[in-house]
């Protein structure tokens, strides 16, 4: 196994290269590892590629909005006090 030094703060981003480098290539030497990763990513694309994505017009997400409130700001009519318009 590998020891990560865990000091308060101070460390340079060589050391934390350093660091990251051990931990990768620890994780890479166990087959095991490798396994569950190749795994994973085929049971995820699986998974993902089973949902279809449907892009919704834009002129309908806005009728949406509107229904749900949603005014433009140049709609908005602002009195102040002593305008005459």
């Amino acid at each position: 196994m590998f020891k990560i030094d865990d000091r308060e703060g101070g460390g340079t981003i060589k050391d934390w290269f350093k660091k990251t480098k051990k931990i990768i290539s620890y994780l890479f030497k166990d087959s095991n590892f490798l396994l569950g990763l190749g795994v994973g990513i085929m049971i995820s694309t699986l998974i993902l590629s089973s949902f279809s994505y449907s892009q919704i017009p834009k002129y309908k997400i806005e009728m949406m909005a509107r229904k749900m409130g949603m005014i433009y700001p140049d709609e908005i009519k602002a009195y102040f006090e002593g305008d005459k318009k």
